[in-house]
């Protein structure tokens, strides 16, 4: 999957979502929150996902490397993708840090592309 711009289909209505990736920025500045926030624009309309710092945190714990700004943005990506698919509205989401842990750890982007792991 291309996280930078990709398209997805609403299981419920049939309705198709256009999605593009615009940036990463820490949020702690701008909404005193602890999050890392990834923006989209869906259908034209501005989406914002949320994750938690303690997350990024954690994986490096775990796993001993870095969560990378093109793998925050493949990570945020999945999740928007998730979330449409299986009907969600166009608002602003904040990731729970299990479901950030799980998803940097089932995909890794190699440039704009998004691969599962083996």
């Amino acid at each position: 999957m291309n996280f930078r711009e990709f398209e997805c289909t609403s299981r419920l209505d049939g309705s198709k979502c256009h999605c593009f990736f615009i940036f990463l920025q820490t949020a702690i500045s701008l909404r005193h929150s602890d999050t890392v926030d990834a923006r989209f624009l869906v259908n034209g309309r501005r989406v914002t996902v949320a994750m938690p710092h303690t997350a990024f945190i954690e994986y490096m714990n775990r796993s001993g490397e870095a969560i990378t700004d093109n793998h925050a943005a493949g990570i945020a990506a999945s999740f928007l993708k998730e979330h449409l698919e299986a009907g969600g509205s166009l608002e602003d989401l904040a990731m729970p840090a299990e479901r950030v842990l799980e998803l940097a750890a089932e995909v890794r982007p190699t440039s704009d592309t998004l691969i599962a792991k083996q």
